[in-house]
């Protein structure tokens, strides 16, 4: 603030865009508001910038607000993941989980790879109370963060959640052996070493 105040910056939308989630952290919205405001006008094609906005906004618990920024900005900034993990992030935390797996699942057939996703993924589920597919959500993303003994575990849960249908339950059986093979050939060259 005082750097601002003394016109003492290398860039001021830099110095505007880092004292901004300070002043949402503190919970003073309002002047949080301003200041990404400024930002924005200076750089108003910024997908950082966007992301903090919306970001701000979630924080003072305006979640319809969130909602539509993170819809409009995602035809502006279609492939900037944060806004995506955001945007998701948001309409579970308002109690929208299945709006918020149909957007994890259209970004997946994108990304396949990326464990933020599958995190996403697996709370959604979680709050529609689908624990097969919540337990194999979270071991996706494990595999994919190199945690093969957790994402076993995770599967051998979802096995024995009780819901889901035969296909689902085929499925995590079939990818539960392919980990189980995976950790074991892991074990089997450390072994080796």
């Amino acid at each position: 603030e005082q750097g601002l105040k003394d016109r003492r910056f290398i860039n001021e939308a830099a110095t505007r865009y880092g004292l901004a989630p300070a002043l949402t952290r503190s919970k003073d919205f309002r002047r949080a508001n301003r200041e990404v405001a400024k930002p924005h006008r200076l750089l108003p094609r910024s997908a950082a910038v966007t992301a903090l906005r919306g970001q701000l906004l979630v924080a003072s618990g305006d979640y319809p607000g969130a909602i539509e920024h993170y819809k409009a900005q995602a035809l502006v900034h279609p492939d900037y993941r944060a806004l995506v993990y955001d945007h998701a992030n948001v309409l579970i935390l308002s109690g929208e989980p299945d709006a918020a797996v149909k957007l994890v699942e259209a970004r997946l057939r994108d990304y396949p790879d990326d464990s933020r996703l599958y995190l996403l993924q697996s709370r959604a589920y979680a709050a529609q109370g689908k624990r097969l597919l919540q337990h194999k959500a979270q071991a996706e993303a494990y595999a994919r963060q190199g945690q093969i003994g957790a994402a076993v575990e995770q599967l051998q849960i979802a096995a024995r959640s009780g819901d889901g249908d035969f296909y689902q339950l085929s499925s995590v059986e079939a990818r539960l052996r392919e980990l189980r093979a995976q950790l074991k050939a892991i074990e089997k060259e450390r072994r080796q070493q």
